[in-house]
C-alpha cells in the first residue's frame, strides 16, 4: 500500500507540472525550472474494488463516465487509478476551489459509492501551495 501511495504522490508531482490554474505567478530559478505559485487543491478517491469488477470492466466504466466528470464546475482534470494490488481503485481530482471540491464531495456522493459499489469511498485532501515545473 505504500508504495502504491507513493506512485500515486509521484503521479501527482508528475501530472501537476502540466497544470496551471488561473493566472499563476512564476519564479524561474534557472533555464529548465520554475516554480508556479497555484491555490489549487487535489483530492485523492479510494475505493475497495468489489470481487465481480474486473479490472477491463472498470476501464470500461471510467471510459462512461467521463462525460459526467467533463460537466463538473471546478473540476480541472480527473485522472483514474488502482493500487498495485488492484484492489483499490479512484480518481485524482484536481479542482481550482476548496468550495468546487466541496460542492462535489457531498453526503450525497458517499452515499452513492456505498450503494454503487457496497463499499464506503475515502476521500484524501491536499492543498498545493505552488507547483514546481521543469
Amino acid at each position: 500500500m505504500k508504495k502504491a501511495l507513493f506512485k500515486i504522490s509521484v503521479l501527482l508531482l508528475s501530472i501537476s507540472a502540466v497544470i496551471s490554474y488561473g493566472q499563476p505567478s512564476l519564479n524561474k530559478i534557472n533555464d529548465k525550472t520554475m516554480i508556479v505559485n497555484s491555490p489549487a487543491v487535489v483530492t485523492i478517491t479510494y475505493v475497495k474494488k468489489p470481487w465481480y469488477a474486473f479490472r477491463f470492466l472498470a476501464v470500461n466504466k471510467f471510459k462512461e463516465s467521463m462525460p459526467e466528470y467533463k460537466a463538473i464546475a471546478g473540476l480541472r482534470q480527473k485522472n483514474y487509478h488502482f493500487t498495485e494490488d488492484y484492489n483499490l481503485f479512484g480518481g485524482i481530482y484536481y479542482w481550482r476551489s476548496k468550495a468546487d471540491v466541496r460542492a462535489w464531495f457531498t453526503p450525497k456522493w458517499f452515499e452513492r459509492v456505498l450503494k454503487t459499489y457496497g463499499k464506503e469511498g475515502v476521500v484524501k485532501y491536499y492543498s498545493i501551495q505552488f507547483q514546481m515545473m521543469q
